[in-house]
């Protein structure tokens, strides 16, 4: 228990981290004292992960007419030169650039980490590779190709229906 209690009280710990050792502790308590201190800790910390604060951050965006399908935000700030004379500066970027410097401005975060949908297609790639590739008539015309010609389209399901159906339940 001190162990558990060192780690989740530790503030250097990287909160994902916390985030595992806090459901270790959960389960190791259930068996013992399900009003243990700790349990109420890493309780609090769960509830904090699920129901973050909602923050909502403003900027104009801008309309560019180009190719680029991103959208593009205008932030406009306001500084004192050299001379004590009000400065208006306006920045444009991507959402995501945006964000990690409202982040790291307001609240003084230190890195932060763009992911979008990165994770789930982790996940898909590691759980699913060999499904995806495997030998399925007409879909493979060249040794160079890089994606299943079925793969955007609904016969990939239904022709690997039964392999993606049993790897689910493998899972």
């Amino acid at each position: 228990m001190d162990i558990l209690n060192c780690a989740i009280s530790d503030e250097k710990a990287l909160e994902h981290f916390k985030y595992v050792i806090c459901k270790r502790c959960l389960k190791t308590l259930t068996n013992i004292n399900k009003s243990h201190e700790l349990s109420t800790k890493a309780r609090a910390f769960i509830d904090g992960i699920y129901n973050p604060p909602t923050l909502t951050i403003s900027a104009k965006r801008i309309n560019i007419d180009t190719k680029i399908t991103h959208s593009k935000f205008q932030i406009t700030d306001f500084i004192f030169d050299q001379d004590n004379v009000i400065k208006k500066i306006s920045t444009i970027s991507n959402v995501e650039n945006y964000a990690l410097n409202y982040y790291s401005n307001k609240f003084k975060f230190e890195r932060g980490l763009f992911a979008e949908g990165a994770p789930f297609l982790t996940l898909y790639g590691l759980f699913l590779w060999d499904i995806t590739y495997t030998d399925i008539q007409n879909v493979f015309f060249t040794q160079y190709q890089i994606k299943p010609s079925d793969y955007y389209t609904s016969k990939f399901y239904f022709e690997r229906e039964n392999l993606i159906i049993d790897r689910f339940n493998v899972l």
